[in-house]
């Protein structure tokens, strides 16, 4: 068994990640387990540091790699406009949310096989209270 090298920092940074997540956050990929989430910035940190969202490791690397891939400036530079800012800010947030819409459309399909199955299944699901709107 292998022995921690620096436990206390080790708690510290478990700490940090337990305050910075809610206890029930989770990605959009349905990971949920605390030491792989992390909070990404969908405008990017330098326009909207407030702006967060959680996100594993691995779809924290993608929605990163798309915010470059649509040209977003994410750097922290005071030598651009406000317009620089703002154009930024917007190719990166469509970058994310062309990520949000693709698993929008997969919950989408799951929920279809659900309600089909439901369909084959019983039927009369349909007319259950609060079902119908």
């Amino acid at each position: 068994m292998a022995t921690e090298k620096n436990p206390l920092g080790n708690d510290a940074r478990k700490a940090q990640r337990a305050r910075r997540l809610r206890p029930d956050a989770m990605c959009a990929c349905g990971e949920n387990r605390p030491e792989t989430l992390d909070l990404h910035h969908p405008a990017g940190h330098a326009h909207a540091p407030g702006l967060m969202v959680v996100r594993c490791r691995n779809c924290h690397a993608v929605d990163s790699e798309a915010q470059r891939d649509v040209g977003a400036d994410l750097t922290h530079r005071t030598d651009r406009t406000l317009l620089e800012v703002v154009e930024a800010g917007l190719r990166s947030l469509a970058a994310f949310f062309e990520a949000l819409a693709a698993h929008f459309c997969e919950w989408a399909g799951w929920l279809r096989t659900v309600i089909d199955a439901l369909d084959g299944w019983n039927p009369e699901w349909r007319q259950l209270r609060g079902v119908v709107i």
